[in-house]
């Protein structure tokens, strides 16, 4: 990978102002690459992510705008005013299959001593857990798959605001959804979930604020519902 900064040359942000500063961006310099290095750093960030049960079935298709002009064909119903403005289009879905090989990986955690018997992990019990498509239902192991990615996405959006580019997340219908899986050959195991828009914003972060969120004391709570957990 050519040009890429050491480590002290990339600008610092802290976790907290990467969170409070990041934006769902809409405006983008069509024209501004976004370096290589800026995105892999997004995708070790998600890679990073907590998975359960080390699943590890996060998978993202990184397409550039200008080396692949079919791509409008199977976007349209996305909002075509931001995914034709962004450089980068990231496609983010799971894998089903890792579920298969899941318990190896636990295996591989204990014999290591990445696990332990005082927190209840051993080699038999794990044996009858796993794979855990044999014991619990597709909507619950999908779910859980879902609540993985997102954690990726999550850690590759805060990324992605750290080194100064703008995100936003788009949702697809199911011709969206059908033309994804056709263009990118993806097998039966893959569930596609999301499209993210990347590139340098073209919008201020300030100009219009963070969108409203719901009072504090009304989204979280102690002890029981209805009691909320007070601001300082």
């Amino acid at each position: 990978m050519s040009n890429v900064p050491s480590a002290d040359q990339v600008p610092k942000m802290d976790a907290w102002t990467a969170m409070g500063t990041r934006r769902s961006i809409r405006w983008y310099e069509p024209n501004k690459e976004v370096e290589r290095w800026k995105i892999q750093t997004m995708l070790e960030a998600a890679r990073q992510a907590p998975t359960a049960g080390n699943y590890n079935g996060q998978r993202a298709i990184v397409v550039y705008r200008d080396e692949d002009p079919e791509i409008w064909e199977f976007i349209s119903d996305w909002s075509q005013i931001t995914t034709q403005m962004a450089p980068v289009l990231v496609f983010w879905m799971y894998d089903m299959a890792n579920y298969d090989t899941m318990g190896q990986s636990i295996h591989d955690l204990l014999r290591t001593g990445g696990l332990d018997k005082a927190h209840g992990w051993e080699y038999d019990r794990v044996s009858r857990l796993f794979p855990l498509p044999a014991m619990l239902p597709d909507a619950i192991m999908h779910r859980l798959a879902a609540i993985d990615l997102g954690n990726a996405i999550q850690n590759a959006l805060i990324a992605a605001s750290a080194l100064g580019l703008g995100t936003c997340l788009n949702g697809a219908s199911g011709g969206a959804r059908r033309n994804v899986k056709a263009k990118f050959e993806l097998p039966d195991t893959y569930t596609f979930c999301w499209l993210m828009t990347l590139g340098y914003p073209a919008e201020s972060i300030d100009g219009g604020g963070r969108r409203p969120r719901p009072p504090f004391e009304t989204m979280y709570f102690e002890k029981k519902v209805g009691n909320p957990f007070t601001r300082d």
